[in-house]
């Protein structure tokens, strides 16, 4: 392995310049209209479209930077192989969005035969960016750098065993083309309208904005759907791992619970979420507005959660090599997060819709009471999104069980 400068401290100020950057590129994005955009709203939208291009290669070009020549030239490689599976996947993925679109509620079906330009419009680039950056990151082979600077992180020893290294791609490709697949299917609405009013103008106007109409509409909003597909993803991707048989003598059967992995707090979060679900439903149905949906698929998530929580920790572990425990201790520990994370910020979604439909059925909205509660409950999931799901859940360095003793066999008897 290439030695040098193995990490890459980021200042404040990098994790500033690229929030702005992406916020202002998907602001501006959002705010170009649909039909028959200016042409300065037009140079507007690629302008915001560099923006979000930038956004995506900071932090990574900030690391590269410090890295060897021959670390280099190995992500290079990496990223070069991922590339068009990942523009490709990204591709289909906007694609089919549009087309299931135009299927359920397009006024013309034979519009369907538009789905292969449909990605070209501006309106679907806040899309095909992360969701193209997203993508490179899962499919890239695992470099001997990046597996160091992972196993640093996770305070593993080094060098990395191969069987991590394939598992830890194998579950970043689970976790991430069903992410995007389903955030592709939530935008369709936004870009099969805009590839609507590029073909037909105003004249059908009103048949277009049946589809404009459907745009980020919970639960079917781009955010909502890509955490559906990410937890998906990673029921999956567990379901599938290879874990030696509960008799091998590669496995070890001391239980675990999810309080070796999680802290408290982080048990309690999908309990809390789905009751706020509820109590706000509650007080929507009190009020005349029937809002019993969000509250039983909170309830029922939540428990879901607990549930899958206790099987993805409980079964059997790794013992063929000194570090496989560790590993797999990590490897768990990852999806333990991952669930709690993504699974909270999907609650917290469907809590702040519960409650804004409280406010409608008891009579503050459009009041000043109730836009203030509209914003709060807006900036609350999107920062709390933010921190569950890409912090907590994806970013996290993750708690694991002490090291246990090794395991010692009992002494035959002799002769």
């Amino acid at each position: 392995m290439a030695q040098g400068t193995r990490t890459s401290p980021l200042a404040g100020r990098d994790v500033a310049i690229v929030t702005g950057l992406a916020l202002g590129g998907i602001s501006v994005l959002l705010l170009t209209p649909v039909a028959a955009p200016t042409t300065t709203q037009r140079g507007l939208a690629w302008v915001a479209l560099v923006a979000l291009i930038v956004a995506a290669l900071w932090l990574p070009l900030r690391r590269f930077r410090s890295w060897t020549g021959e670390d280099r030239r190995a992500a290079v490689r990496s990223v070069g192989r991922a590339a068009p599976a990942a523009i490709g996947l990204a591709y289909v993925a906007s694609a089919l969005g549009a087309a299931a679109t135009v299927l359920a509620l397009g006024p013309d079906r034979g519009f369907m035969l538009e789905s292969w330009a449909m990605p070209l419009v501006p309106t679907a680039l806040p899309f095909l960016v992360p969701a193209t950056a997203a993508l490179l990151f899962a499919l890239r082979p695992v470099t001997p750098l990046a597996a160091a600077q992972w196993a640093a992180r996770k305070g593993l020893a080094t060098p990395t065993p191969v069987w991590v290294t394939r598992e830890l791609r194998r579950l970043r490709m689970w976790r991430t083309v069903p992410a995007v697949l389903g955030a592709g299917i939530g935008a369709g609405p936004s870009t099969a309208s805009a590839r609507w009013f590029d073909v037909h103008g105003p004249g059908r106007g009103a048949d277009g904005m049946v589809l404009s109409e459907a745009s980020m509409v919970w639960p079917f909003d781009p955010l909502t759907l890509a955490l559906v597909g990410y937890l998906t993803g990673l029921v999956i991707a567990e379901a599938t791992r290879r874990h030696p048989s509960p008799g091998s003598p590669a496995a070890r059967l001391t239980a675990r619970l999810p309080s070796s992995y999680l802290t408290r707090p982080a048990r309690w979060i999908p309990v809390v979420l789905a009751g706020l679900t509820l109590l706000a439903a509650t007080v929507a149905r009190a009020a005349g507005e029937a809002a019993w949906w969000p509250a039983a698929a909170a309830v029922t998530l939540a428990a879901a959660v607990l549930l899958v929580q206790r099987w993805v920790v409980r079964r059997p572990q790794r013992l063929e090599g000194p570090h496989d425990l560790h590993a797999d201790d990590v490897l768990r520990s990852s999806a333990a997060h991952g669930l709690t994370g993504a699974s909270g910020a999907l609650l917290l979604i469907t809590a702040a819709g519960a409650t804004d439909a409280a406010a409608r059925a008891l009579g503050i909205a459009g009041t000043m009471l109730g836009t203030i509660i509209s914003v709060a409950l807006t900036l609350l999931a999107a920062g709390g999104v933010w921190v569950l799901w890409l912090g907590y859940g994806s970013a996290h360095r993750g708690q694991v069980p002490l090291p246990p003793a090794p395991p010692t066999r009992s002494a035959e008897p002799v002769g």
